[in-house]
């Protein structure tokens, strides 16, 4: 599934005079940073109009950029030339690569993982709260992407790192819904892939005197469902391999690059653990049949 023609079109409108490739779509928050003067009146609303193309294609087929999109349509209230000029750079990159795509093998079955990450404040310039990313693989494809700032702010790493693992919980719940209405079958406990140990500790069941204390009411419904190993199970994975960072972080062209092929590295393995599986059960089918007519 790809949108190749819709962003082609779309580059041709709003870069008429083409556009160089660049290494990533946002490689750094700097530059955004690097002139706070106000656009004009036309600039603005170019600007607008722009973000509002790319949040569609986000939506739909460019997981990859929803951090990136996420960050820009933060500012459309009143964008700088700072901000328009990290939107040329996405633009540039996205024209360059619209030929990206979601694909998956057929096979028989689906597999879920279930990714979770945060980004601690590491945005100062636009405020103190925390950025969550959440991906959701089925079959190596991406079918449920999340990248946006926490409502408050967290007042520590944990913190957020729970707050991210709670809202992985919740889509992945809601597309297991999903799937089930569609008969097929989604697994329990389901695996939320986590990069900080926070999580596990607190699927564990914290303690009372933990640095956490009075921070979350372990009352609340949602961190009872959080701490159900029967429904959830927090993973520890590398944050090399978390597919999720890239919703939480800038990055420039080797870990954005790394992290994207990810799930299509994942959708490959797939396939060919099918294919020998297949290879496998027809080699004792026809051993099978050969030893019956003998």
């Amino acid at each position: 599934m790809d949108q190749q023609r819709d962003i082609d079109e779309f580059v041709r409108d709003i870069c008429p005079l083409g556009v160089k490739p660049v290494a990533a779509p946002m490689a750094n928050k700097d530059l955004m940073y690097s002139d706070p003067t106000l656009l004009n009146a036309k600039a603005h609303n170019r600007y607008r109009s722009a973000v509002g193309s790319m949040q569609y294609f986000v939506t739909n087929t460019q997981w990859h950029l929803a951090h990136t999109l996420s960050r820009l349509g933060s500012k459309t209230a009143a964008p700088t030339i700072g901000d328009e000029l990290q939107l040329d750079q996405t633009i540039a990159w996205l024209a360059h690569n619209s030929d990206r795509k979601i694909s998956a093998p057929r096979v028989k079955g689906a597999k879920w993982e279930v990714y979770s990450d945060s980004d601690h404040a590491g945005d100062r310039g636009s405020g103190t709260r925390s950025h969550t990313g959440v991906i959701i693989l089925v079959n190596g494809a991406p079918v449920q992407w999340r990248s946006k700032k926490q409502p408050v702010t967290s007042t520590s790493s944990a913190m957020a790192e729970i707050y991210a693992l709670a809202e992985a919980v919740r889509d992945a719940r809601l597309n297991g819904w999903k799937a089930e209405e569609l008969g097929y079958e989604r697994p329990y406990p389901i695996d939320i892939q986590v990069g900080n140990s926070t999580g596990l500790l607190f699927q564990s069941k914290m303690s009372p005197d933990s640095r956490m204390k009075g921070m979350i009411d372990v009352r609340y419904g949602w961190v009872k469902e959080l701490q159900d190993n029967k429904l959830v199970r927090a993973v520890k994975v590398h944050t090399t391999n978390n597919v999720a960072d890239i919703g939480t972080k800038c990055h420039g062209r080797v870990v954005f690059e790394k992290l994207y092929k990810i799930p299509g590295g994942k959708a490959q393995e797939l396939a060919q653990e099918y294919k020998a599986t297949r290879k496998a059960v027809t080699g004792i089918l026809m051993y099978m049949w050969e030893k019956d007519s003998h």
